[in-house]
């Protein structure tokens, strides 16, 4: 597994329609959530031996209803993998959840969920499972890997770590659009996503990160993928060497997803 295997989407309401934005559907609109999803279930569809990883940002406050429906409505639910509790997780192995059928991980950010309900067990919230470090940085000197997300855990990293959660390190740089709308900084791509050169570089974010958790992060993301040292960083942390069937591709943003002890390394998109 050394391709595309997580993907990242921002969602929002829109005249009573779930869609793929970022911030702004008169902007940026990549579509709804339902094509988006029936999109990604004809892929695991196709590649039964692979498992995939979506993060839904969640925008204009979903339901578990709004969003079982639409997930229901792609067709895409039966593959979702069901934890045996939403607040305490014991991950299987990977080729559990391939002979399960399994083979979708769903996170969720600021998803509110009530009890154990059985409706969309398999939307799992983010902030109960991962930290992340600041996400809209528009200075290269200002990358730390303090946790922002969730604010439980907020400039607090030992608390993080001890909690259990997963690191996820966001490496990007960002500027805003004469709309005020968030867009990747393109002239800093080959700078941000570099192994050496000016400071906020991606192998020296890395390095202190990896010096200040004491492990790896389980995510990383990207801008611009197929720029820089992300694909070999990531190869890097999980011991993969040759890598066959990944195919060339320009990347416009990625999750970079390096699994503990799992052996792979994912790379995804970023709406």
């Amino acid at each position: 597994m050394t391709g595309v295997r997580l993907l990242s989407a921002e969602i929002h309401r829109l005249k009573n329609t779930w869609r793929v934005c970022r911030e702004s559907c008169e902007r940026m609109d990549a579509g709804s959530l339902r094509d988006w999803l029936e999109e990604i279930r004809r892929w695991i569809s196709l590649n039964e031996f692979d498992v995939v990883t979506v993060q839904i940002i969640n925008a204009d406050d979903a339901s578990i209803d709004d969003l079982d429906g639409e997930f229901a409505a792609s067709g895409i639910t039966k593959y979702g993998y069901i934890p045996p509790s939403r607040a305490h997780f014991d991950w299987p192995i990977l080729g559990k959840m391939i002979t399960s059928g399994e083979r979708l991980v769903t996170f969720v950010k600021d998803l509110k969920v009530n009890g154990e309900s059985d409706i969309g067990r398999y939307l799992i919230p983010e902030d109960a499972i991962i930290f992340e470090t600041t996400y809209f940085v528009s200075d290269p000197e200002s990358f730390t890997c303090n946790p922002e997300y969730p604010p439980a855990v907020k400039d607090r990293t030992s608390v993080a770590l001890t909690s259990g959660r997963l690191p996820w390190m966001n490496h990007f740089i960002s500027t805003r659009d004469s709309m005020g709308v968030e867009i990747p900084d393109v002239n800093k791509t080959t700078q941000i996503n570099g192994g050496s050169g000016p400071f906020g570089n991606l192998a020296v974010t890395m390095t202190m990160c990896l010096k200040d958790w004491g492990r790896a992060p389980t995510f990383l993301l990207l801008d611009f993928f197929g720029t820089g040292i992300g694909m070999k960083t990531v190869d890097g942390l999980n011991g993969v060497r040759d890598p066959v069937g990944r195919m060339k591709t320009d990347g416009y943003s990625a999750d970079v997803e390096h699994h503990v002890g799992g052996g792979h390394g994912t790379i995804g998109g970023r709406a």
